[in-house]
């Protein structure tokens, strides 16, 4: 049982030292945001609007709170997202599942492998230019794409080998994908 938990082990060791964010660019190329968008930037303390009516007070508030832009209902990276989100549940509802042939457990362990497939390719797909073999493992997107790949061919390793014992196989792929998953989340 140990074996099986190795990798997740190591996962979890690797990405402590690793954050997942992009305060160093931004440190790097010395952005000033406040240039960017203007006055948006403000203390909270700061009431210019003290000596106008509420009604006044109102209206240049509203105009304050419109987002910079519309943020679209479906994109590649939330069919992306869901995908890989998706598999997960569909693992966690297949250790839940009642194990009788043709029945929810495996119909929910092939959903699983299919979801986790899906998740693979659109990451392949929409999120090619993310990935950095030269940094090796200190870019989290490569751990991230390890990971739920490994965890991806786990699920299918573990379909295929069904009605053998393959619980083993199953529990560490759903627990490196979601380690992979939360890296980047």
């Amino acid at each position: 049982m140990l074996r099986y938990l190795l990798l997740p082990m190591i996962a979890l060791i690797i990405n402590a030292p690793v954050r997942a964010d992009n305060t160093a660019d931004t440190a790097i190329t010395g952005v000033n945001y406040a240039t960017l968008y203007g006055d948006r930037f403000q203390l909270a303390a700061v009431d210019d609007t003290s000596d106008e009516t509420p009604d006044a007070r109102h209206d240049k508030e509203s105009e304050d709170d419109k987002p910079l832009f519309e943020e679209r209902w479906f994109t590649a990276n939330k069919l992306h997202k869901y995908l890989g989100i998706g598999s997960i549940g569909a693992a966690a509802l297949t250790l839940l599942a009642p194990k009788q042939e043709n029945g929810a457990h495996e119909l929910l362990g092939r959903t699983a492998a299919a979801l986790g497939v899906g998740a693979v390719a659109t990451g392949l797909t929409f999120h090619w230019e993310d990935l950095d073999l030269s940094e090796g493992f200190r870019n989290p997107d490569n751990i991230h794409m390890l990971l739920t790949t490994l965890g991806t061919l786990g699920f299918l390793y573990a379909v295929s080998k069904a009605p053998d014992p393959h619980g083993g196989v199953g529990a560490a792929s759903a627990i490196g994908m979601l380690v992979g998953i939360k890296m980047t989340w």
